[in-house]
Formats: C-alpha cells, structure tokens, sequence
C-alpha cells in the first residue's frame, strides 16, 4: 500500500513520461568465466525491469512531503529532486521509496566521487537498493558530463526474480539508464550502455561484476543466445534458437551474498 500511495503521487499524468524494459538473462555457457574475459552464450528471459522516468523543472516537481521540508529546512527553494519508487520492497526488506537533492551528487563544480556515493548509498541497509537506480544518474554525470538541471521521477517495477542468478541487479541498470536516456535526449550505443552500468554496479554499489549481465540485458534479443566476450565487452553475434529447443532456469535455492539487486548465484 506505501508504494502504491507513492507511486500515484510521484507523476504529473499530464506531462511526459519515458519507459525502458530490460530483461534478465539465462547463463548458457560460460558463467562465472565472465571474470576471466571468456567467450559466453547468454539468454534475455521473459521476465523483465520495466522504468518509468518522468523529468520536471523544479518548480513542477510533485515532491513528498518530507522532501520539501527538507528544501525548507537548507533555506532552498525549487531545488532538482531526485525521487525513487520501487515496486515489490516487501519482499526482500528494502524501504519502497528514496529520495535525494540531486545537489548532493555535486562537490562544488564536479561530481562527487564514486566512492563518496558509496559510502552514502550504504549508510542506511534499506536504502541501499537505490544505489543500482539512482547511481546511473551519477555515473552520466562523472562519465558523460550530463547535467541535470530538472529534478527527476522514477517508478521501478521488476518481474526478475531477485537473487536467482538471472541479472535482476542489471536489469534494473540498464532499464533505469535507458529511460534516462530517452528522457534526456543522449544517444548512447547498447555497448556503452552496459559498460556505463557496470560502472554503477562496481563503483556505485561496490559489486565486483563482470560485464556479462550488462550486455545481455542490454544487446541480447528475444528467442537468441547473445555470443561475446567479455574483455573486451565485444559482441560476436546472435545464435538464432531452433524451434524445437527450450531452456529452463532451475532455481538452486542459494542466494547470493550480496543484497538489494544483485544477483551472480549459479542456477
């Protein structure tokens, strides 16, 4: 019920609103070799991060009430806010919104450094999650120089299972850059895409992944295995699936040790 009361206060419905879809993958060779630079085969599933973005001058922006106590509190007025919603919190005990002064992104002209967002995004364990959403927005400003004058609206809802080995972590990545993307009008190449989110996901959220689940998500293709190799991140190409052959992810039942999104657990 929060998220829902959440997510209907969190848009202007008459205004424009982006949405990216991201799918998780299947391992179907290579695995955990990925760390390694070796060739793999991966397979974008059905289920899938789906992101609704919505920017808004800072005057527009509808803000929770505890957000703008806050603008109150520094002595500021229309100041970007980044706010966060996040379908499905109850059920892996993660807090269903966020939210932040995109401000705090900044230390004086430049960026605030990766490690410094890190150390933010850890102070609160139920909080943490929002580091695989709201570091995307933080690695297109150390990266690319994007700066974000409009404060910034995201609704999360994901159908990837969470800590099954099947990239819910990067899904939600590369949905979230998409939709920032689209929002904000960059052009920017599926590769670089995934290797912008393994950023967020190795600076941001500090996971030491490889960039195996990026690409899949961000280059792989329905009803096609994705043919790469890691180091350099280059794509080979697609292997059309035969008709007659189908795959199943068989959950193990062990969780991997990180929280929140991330995902690398064998299945």
């Amino acid at each position: 019920m929060r998220e829902q009361i959440a997510a209907a206060g969190l848009f202007n419905w008459e205004d424009e609103i982006f949405v990216a879809r991201a799918p998780g993958r299947l391992d179907v060779m290579g695995g955990i070799a990925d760390y390694s630079g070796s060739l793999v085969l991966q397979m974008p599933i059905r289920e899938a991060c789906h992101v609704a973005i919505q920017r808004s001058h800072p005057s527009k922006q509808k803000l929770w009430k505890h957000a703008q106590a806050r603008q109150l509190t520094k002595g500021q007025e229309s100041t970007p806010v980044l706010q966060i919603v996040s379908y499905g919190s109850e059920l892996s005990n993660r807090g269903p919104t966020f939210d932040m002064d995109l401000s705090d992104f900044m230390d004086g002209e430049q960026p605030i450094s990766y490690e410094a967002a890190n150390r933010f995004f850890s102070k609160d364990p139920s909080q943490k999650w929002a580091a695989y959403v709201a570091g995307t927005v933080l690695v297109l400003m150390t990266e690319l120089g994007v700066r974000f004058d409009d404060g910034i609206s995201i609704l999360v809802s994901s159908a990837v299972p969470e800590g099954k080995g099947v990239s819910s972590s990067a899904a939600v990545e590369v949905a979230t850059m998409s939709a920032l993307a689209a929002a904000h009008g960059l052009d920017i190449t599926a590769r670089d895409l995934a290797l912008l989110c393994q950023k967020v996901e190795n600076h941001v959220v500090g996971a030491p992944c490889g960039v195996m689940d990026q690409m899949a998500s961000a280059c792989g293709e329905s009803n096609k295995l994705l043919a790469m190799v890691c180091q350099p991140a280059e794509v080979l190409g697609l292997v059309t699936i035969p008709t007659h052959i189908r795959f199943w992810g068989i959950d193990s039942g062990i969780r991997h040790r990180y929280c929140c999104f991330c995902d690398d657990a064998s299945v």
